[in-house]
């Protein structure tokens, strides 16, 4: 898999304007799935590079922004 930034910042996107403190991987995937033709796989991948990157966290099967 390729890193894609434009994902990368529609996921963050998402995840700042829920009203939710946090997010499944599904339930970002169904926010994106208009605008992007992904996979659960391919949002879950994005989800590890930002978490590499300290832009997110994981909490257990959910997601959250860092600060």
């Amino acid at each position: 898999m390729k890193r894609d930034m434009n994902l990368a910042f529609a996921i963050l996107k998402t995840l700042e304007e829920n009203k939710s403190a946090h997010l499944s991987e599904f339930e970002i995937e169904s926010a994106l799935k208009d605008a992007f033709d992904v996979s659960n796989r391919g949002v879950g991948y994005q989800l590890n590079l930002l978490a590499d990157a300290n832009l997110v966290r994981s909490m257990g099967s959910d997601w959250r922004l860092t600060w």
